[in-house]
């Protein structure tokens, strides 16, 4: 291998070392936390090994332009280039085409639109002419072509705009590259073929990056490769291209095919190896697998917990699915369900594990829907029955508390009886709107048979006080076997209630959405379905808008189908009706049951819906959607060794709470039943955004430069300040708005990890903290106890606003701001993370 003489600005562009699994081969990225073939934990030094673009000068050519060019500033790219060959550049910034050797036509250079800097070139062709401007060369048997382009008007036939062509031997025109709002057309005129991409969907106004490779007089191992901001989208090779030397000319503008033609073209490179899209800011893209990140910055986010909470008698402790009984809180998780003694009770543990014993909260005649729970963020609330004989009629019950981290409550009142039509109300329902006032679906018995009614408080302060004219309020004047109310909070006070019904064996009923608008009720809407069983559905409130489950139900010869469908209220209607589990034999026995639960996920945004019993009768099943589509259904928990009582006994949050998604339910066929919990991953189902746009990290920092994939040295500027002190800097980790932690640390870092010399005019050993100085004059220092300090200012590009001063003693950390504008999941459910900032280092 010939030398590579290359400088130290551009040596420190590349990467010193790449990560070896030791064990299987694999080259890992050192962000992993193991190794993801053979799954060995990652060792950050024992697996350093040289870099494989070492091994030539061609090697670490590719390297240069395809994996750093795209990351580099226009300054960087121009030092890089002058060492790994750039043919030709012209981004039109002399205002003329005084870089290309000739124009055809008319050509001008524009001030508007530009991709870049302050020009761009504008062809704009005749019919059926061919504006272009060309440039010639020193043969190439290797050539990339890369330029930004826009149409004012995108061609509907493939227009010409560029040829590359062979003056050796002879004039001959080897490749052209056509447009039109769909495809690029790379023709390969040697072999007389045209090679399509058909999916471009271009746009006009709108700039895009367009790159392509040839590859001539190398047997039959020519290529022909197009790619499209990036992304390679033809690729021809082993093409036979023996009979041309090489190639000497290139022709870009554009050809007025069909009718005239106009476009915009910016940026232009010619180089012998890949060139990649231009870079206007320092941009690293780093993906982790799920958890990873946050297990290096010593951040616990949990895994996916499931647990047995406790054991009950009753038959139906856990129930019903369009109810909520759990939430998490202040540290907690927090479930509520009936016992043994006939008694509705609540118990708690902080890791979804462990829990605590059974704290009583009142009487519930062993039925799991006596009871409804809602947390709305500060306060739980309770809305909930007596006991007596079913279906357990009486007046309903309230109470508001404050959930505490030792896993108590503090309630606010004591509880509130809340007085209904008929006294004799059942399976109450409780949300609470944006005012704090609280509302209560139920349905209300008179012989036998019930209606449907909501009712508000007039207090929002944990008492009920008098309730106000106009409640309760009776929902349908249609008698039924069994109605199921939901007030469902929307914003500004108003709130939405979702009710269905059913007669025994008769299911005629739709789902049926009322909306209070804050001074009057809005007309009631209807699902075109109808609902399978009264207690069948399940909703949750986004903004003014309602998430809706429920089973749908045909005929008694026709199958069941779990569906979704969404109230929108600047509309007052529900939109279309998705399946999202169909062939659910009907039986009417339990076993079909299948009562879906839908739970949204407020910082992604995302939607899941859980249910059970089919496809197999002992498992739980769900399915998300993502806010594009809905994702394929998920297996999620097997309980064949327990198996469940024929009737649905589970319930799950309403919406996540600090990254938490869980989910109550209850197994075994007879008693004594298993009260379990299962949560998602939080890391799964939440979005970790770090919402603050400037966050001091607390990382050693070389450490924290592998971690996010900056391999570079950056200048300091180095004085001596005041007195030795110890700073500690910290890192807030948010899950949305929330806090979710923050992380301190307090790290020596030595001066020799950032390789920092400089010459001090003072006489000092120094050797405390292992600096090695050039040391000139006398100084009242002292030797081993330097009683000063220093502050390092970090340059994020050339201007003052990039700069960032830390001020810390020989023993402290040194920790610097940086931007972190997002972090997400990515499809293959890995976290990235953006990080932009300016490239531009200055300093030493």
């Amino acid at each position: 291998m010939a030398p590579v003489n290359l400088s130290k600005e551009v040596l420190r562009l590349f990467p010193e070392w790449e990560h070896r699994c030791p064990n299987c081969g694999t080259y890992i990225e050192s962000s992993n936390a193991f190794c993801p073939k053979c799954k060995t934990a990652f060792d950050e030094k024992k697996w350093r090994v040289p870099p494989r673009f070492l091994k030539s000068h061609e090697a670490m050519s590719e390297y240069a332009h395809k994996m750093l060019a795209p990351r580099l500033t226009p300054s960087q790219r121009e030092l890089l280039f002058q060492y790994f060959t750039e043919i030709f550049a012209d981004g039109f910034e002399s205002g003329d085409f005084s870089a290309w050797n000739s124009t055809n036509e008319t050509p001008s250079v524009v001030g508007n639109p530009v991709h870049s800097g302050s020009y761009a070139a504008e062809f704009s062709a005749a019919l059926w002419n061919y504006e272009y401007a060309q440039i010639l060369f020193s043969g190439q048997t290797t050539l990339h072509v890369r330029w930004y382009i826009r149409w004012s008007t995108v061609p509907t036939v493939l227009a010409l705009v560029l040829d590359a062509i062979t003056t050796t031997g002879g004039f001959q025109s080897l490749f052209t590259v056509r447009f039109d709002t769909d495809t690029m057309r790379i023709t390969d005129q040697l072999t007389s073929s045209n090679y399509d991409y058909n999916s471009a969907s271009f746009v006009a106004d709108t700039w895009y990056c367009i790159e392509v490779k040839f590859v001539v007089n190398d047997g039959s191992n020519g290529e022909v490769r197009g790619y499209i901001d990036g992304d390679e989208i033809i690729t021809q090779t082993g093409l036979d291209h023996s009979g041309v030397a090489d190639i000497t000319w290139i022709r870009l503008g554009q050809a007025g095919q069909g009718s005239a033609m106009t476009n915009y073209i910016d940026d232009v490179i010619i180089a012998d190896t890949y060139i990649g899209p231009e870079s206007t800011e320092q941009t690293y893209t780093k993906t982790w697998a799920t958890d990873a990140l946050f297990k290096k910055l010593g951040i616990k986010v949990g895994d996916e917990k499931k647990s047995l909470v406790g054991i009950s008698n009753a038959v139906y402790g856990t129930q019903c699915s369009f109810q909520r009984k759990a939430f998490y809180a202040n540290g907690r998780f927090w479930v509520f369900y009936a016992n043994s003694s006939s008694d509705i009770v609540f118990r708690t543990s902080t890791d979804g594990l462990s829990w605590s014993a059974e704290t009583f909260v009142r009487d519930g005649g062993s039925y799991g829907p006596n009871v409804s729970v809602f947390f709305d963020g500060t306060y739980v609330h309770y809305a909930a029955n007596s006991t007596g004989s079913y279906p357990w009629e009486s007046a309903i019950y309230y109470r508001r508390g404050q959930p505490n981290s030792n896993g108590t409550i503090t309630w606010s009142a004591s509880e509130q009886t809340v007085t209904t039509t008929y006294n004799k109300a059942s399976n109450p329902h409780i949300g609470v709107d944006s005012d704090g006032y609280v509302w209560i679906g139920y349905r209300d018995y008179t012989n036998g048979t019930c209606y449907p009614y909501v009712i508000k408080s007039g207090n929002n302060d944990g008492t009920w006080g008098t309730t106000p004219n106009g409640f309760p309020y009776q929902l349908s004047g249609t008698l039924r076997l069994a109605w199921a109310v939901s007030p469902i909070p929307l914003t500004n006070g108003k709130m939405a209630v979702v009710y269905a019904a059913h007669n025994s064996g008769s299911y005629v009923e739709p789902i049926h959405v009322r909306v209070w608008n804050g001074s009057s009720w809005e007309t009631e809407v209807k699902t075109t379905s109808t609902s399978y069983h009264s207690m069948f559905y399940s909703a949750v409130a986004e903004g003014d808008n309602v998430h809706i489950a429920f089973m749908k139900f045909v005929d008694s010869e026709s199958p069941l189908e779990i569906m979704y469908v969404k109230y929108s209220y600047s509309t007052n209607s529900l939109g279309t009706e998705t399946s999202l589990q169909s062939s659910i034999p009907y039986e009417d026995d339990g076993t079909d049951y299948c009562a879906p639960v839908i739970t949204r996920d407020v910082v992604r945004n995302e939607v899941y819906v859980f249910w059970g019993f089919y496809p197999t009768f002992a498992h739980i099943y769900y399915r998300k959607w993502n806010g594009l589509s809905w994702e394929t259904r998920v297996d999620w928990l097997d309980e064949s060794a327990d198996g469940f009582v024929g009737d649905h006994t589970w319930t799950g949050f309403y919406e996540s709470n600090e990254g938490f998604i869980g989910f109550l339910y209850q197994t075994k066929g007879s008693s004594p039943y298993n009260m379990k919990f299962a949560c998602l991953p939080r890391t799964a189902t939440v979005d970790a955004v770090f919402k603050k746009q400037d966050i001091l990290l607390t990382i050693d920092v070389d450490v924290l430069l592998q971690k996010l994939g900056i391999l570079e040295d950056f200048g300091v500027d180095v004085d001596f300040l005041k007195q030795s002190i110890v700073k500690s800097f910290a890192v807030d980790v948010h899950f949305g708005s929330l806090l979710l932690q923050t992380v301190s640390r307090q790290v020596d870092v030595l001066f020799k990890k950032l390789d920092i010399t400089r010459t001090f005019g003072a006489d000092s050993a120094l050797k405390k903290q292992d600096i090695t100085m050039s040391l000139a004059a006398d100084s009242a220092f002292q030797k081993q106890d330097i009683p000063r300090n220093f502050s390092l200012d970090a340059y994020f590009g050339t201007t003052a606003a990039g700069i960032h001063s830390v001020t810390f003693g020989l023993n402290a950390i040194f920790a610097y701001r940086v931007r972190l504008p997002e972090l997400w999941l990515d499809e293959n459910g890995k976290l990235v993370l953006n990080i932009s900032k300016p490239y531009a280092w200055v300093g030493t």
